[in-house]
């Protein structure tokens, strides 16, 4: 019996010494392993930060990562990493992104919380911010505002209203709990209008010719503010030209008042020499080949003095000049016809000279709205047999200087004065700048001599 004990004692020992030798060897294992993943691990390394931020809207850039794996002390080698997860910028909210490496029984993997944030404020418009303004006792209609939002688009209908009595404060604010703030100023009108004073003489008399200077004025609302520069000015004055003329000046102030003043200007006429009996000096200017270019300047002339001219127009040149024509017209100066194209009707056969005659005296009758009766036929050349077809009145010339084959003013003036008698019809074109200047030189040297100029229509008459 006890050799039996003692059997069994040795062999549950040796169960024991058997037992104890694997455990060890385990241990042994498990340590190995854990040294040699101790020693043989990934790494990853995030380029950029592992918390970032992106506006809303913004594009988000992927900066992405470096992996290396370690194989005891060996030299780190280069890893491939994968990238799982988007960025949406378009939405606000938090977004994670996983970097991910494995090299056989190994992984590992990192995370970056990319957050998409909206920091940007709405936007209120209030409508008919100028323009509106109550009068004194009257409440403030709402003019209407509108918000919107970068994110949350429009969101009128979160905004909030706070009236006092000068001004209207707006607020709202988004999801992201951003705050726009806006402000109304209130003005209210007193419906004064506002004053205007003039600058010397309500009432002006000047000489024709003379330079007008607008004295001007100044203007003020009934809060003193200067509104001097919003003053406008209305009313046609012709200072070469005898008559009553009145000037407006207007404001309005920004509630909408408005006030205006006149000014009254009366222009007399320069007098021709008045002195001596017109029926014994008189003189008939006229001008062919007109309008052109210088006409505008010799009728402000002629107004100047108050000298009457006779205008011998060529049909094509009034047809391109219909508001120099209409001045002539409304002047007192006699207009004639010096056919459409300045042909020489003698050589050409009657048909197509009474139909340059014709289109001359319609374009002219459109304008004035009287028909012509006299003709100047270009180089004084024309047959009776022609104005038999026409029933007009023909006109030629006394003295003719010769000014359209010379620019010496000088040498027209004196072609004309030294020679000029009673009764002369001088020959001068207004479609050349040393022609007017050579008319106004002999307007005014002839009147002085006594001379008085007057149409060719009162030669017909006398």
């Amino acid at each position: 019996m006890a050799s039996e004990n003692i059997v069994q004692k040795k062999k549950q020992n040796q169960k024991k010494k058997q037992l104890l030798i694997i455990t060890t060897i385990i241990s042994v294992l498990l340590l190995l392993i854990i040294i040699f993943t101790s020693l043989c691990h990934i790494k990853i390394r995030l380029n950029g930060d592992s918390d970032e931020t992106v506006e809303y809207g913004n594009e988000y850039t992927e900066e992405g990562a470096t992996a290396a794996y370690t194989v005891l002390f060996s030299r780190k080698k280069p890893l491939a990493v994968t990238i799982d997860g988007i960025v949406d910028s378009s939405k606000v909210g938090k977004y994670h992104i996983k970097y991910k490496a494995k090299k056989g029984l190994f992984s590992s993997e990192k995370t970056r919380t990319v957050s998409v944030v909206d920091t940007e404020c709405p936007v209120i418009e209030l409508n008919h911010t100028d323009g509106y303004y109550p009068k004194k006792g009257e409440a403030y209609i709402e003019e209407g505002y509108t918000a919107h939002d970068n994110y949350d688009g429009d969101i009128t209908n979160k905004v909030t209203r706070k009236e006092t009595k000068r001004s209207i404060t707006y607020t709202v604010s988004d999801s992201s709990g951003n705050i726009a703030v806006a402000t109304r100023e209130i003005e209210y009108n007193d419906g004064i209008a506002p004053t205007i004073t003039l600058n010397g003489d309500s009432d002006i008399t000047m000489n024709a010719g003379t330079t007008f200077d607008d004295p001007g004025c100044t203007a003020s609302d009934s809060k003193g503010n200067d509104l001097t520069e919003a003053v406008t000015v209305d009313g046609d004055l012709n200072t070469y030209k005898a008559g009553d003329y009145t000037i407006t000046y207007s404001v309005t102030d920004k509630y909408g008042n408005e006030s205006s003043v006149e000014r009254h200007i009366k222009i007399n006429p320069l007098r021709q020499a008045d002195t001596v009996n017109p029926g014994s000096k008189t003189i008939y200017l006229t001008f062919d080949d007109g309008p052109g270019e210088y006409t505008q300047q010799l009728l402000d002339t002629l107004a100047k003095y108050n000298v009457k001219a006779t205008f011998f127009l060529v049909g094509e040149n009034a047809e391109s000049n219909e508001n120099v024509v209409k001045r002539m017209y409304e002047e007192g100066h006699l207009i004639g016809n010096h056919t459409y194209s300045h042909i020489k009707l003698d050589e050409c056969n009657v048909s197509s000279a009474v139909g340059e005659i014709n289109k001359t005296n319609e374009i002219i009758k459109s304008i004035t709205g009287e028909d012509v009766k006299y003709i100047r036929p270009p180089y004084g050349a024309y047959s009776d047999k022609l104005l038999s077809h026409v029933n007009m009145t023909p006109v030629l010339w006394s003295i003719d200087p010769d000014d359209w084959a010379t620019t010496d003013t000088a040498y027209v003036v004196k072609s004309v004065v030294y020679k000029v008698k009673n009764g002369d019809i001088i020959l001068l074109h207004d479609i050349y700048d040393s022609s007017v200047e050579a008319a106004l030189e002999i307007i005014d040297r002839l009147s002085s001599k006594g001379f008085v100029f007057v149409t060719v229509d009162q030669l017909m008459l006398d």
